[in-house]
């Protein structure tokens, strides 16, 4: 890889396409893994933006401007689907990188600042703590997500029990024992079979 990084000013590898595109023949596989050293490169590719779509205009470009340096496309690949791939490659690289250093420390019950000081060698310190945050974010997200659909459950165990009691007791428990937010985020349909207005 150093080699292509390297390469002296004006000198590119040319690539050749299919019809559709697709780069091929043995210097294909030259600028896939070069696409996959740009993603996993956090000075180049930004780690710290939770989607692809939300990189500045400015990346892009430097990530395109790179790349035809380096290679000679032939204007049969097109940039967008080069920085599809780059954005799918840097997904993945997000992936393992919390994988390795970020989930095995979470489960083991280590601290936040034990998991900050855990930096990946090749991603800048304030874009891991930005990883580690929004992996902090998504756990909580999960956790509320579970207590509502318990909480979910447990109202429509509710509804059930209520149902075969007698009408008033049925009515009183209606008003007094259900949160009608809960109630309103139940499906209709289960609720109209069960008589419950929504």
């Amino acid at each position: 890889m150093k080699d292509i990084w390297n390469l002296q000013p004006r000198t590119r590898i040319i690539v050749e396409a299919n019809q559709y595109g697709q780069p091929i023949g043995k210097e294909s596989s030259k600028l896939a893994e070069f696409l996959s050293t740009i993603a996993r490169t956090s000075s180049i590719c930004p780690l710290n933006t939770k989607h692809w779509k939300h990189l500045s205009k400015y990346v892009l470009e430097n990530i395109l401007r790179i790349v035809h340096e380096k290679f000679d496309l032939q204007g049969k690949v097109k940039d967008s689907d080069i920085l599809s791939h780059v954005g799918k490659l840097r997904k993945e690289f997000k992936s393992t990188l919390k994988t390795r250093y970020y989930k095995e420390m979470v489960q083991e019950g280590r601290p936040i600042e034990e998991i900050y000081e855990n930096n990946p060698p090749s991603v800048h310190d304030d874009q891991w703590k930005w990883l580690v945050s929004d992996g902090e974010h998504h756990k909580l997200w999960h956790i509320q997500k579970r207590r509502k659909n318990l909480e979910q459950r447990c109202v429509m165990h509710i509804l059930l029990v209520v149902q075969d009691m007698q009408p008033s007791m049925h009515s009183f428990l209606r008003r007094k024992a259900v949160n009608p937010r809960v109630l309103s985020s139940l499906d209709f349909n289960i609720c109209a079979k069960m008589g419950v207005a929504n």
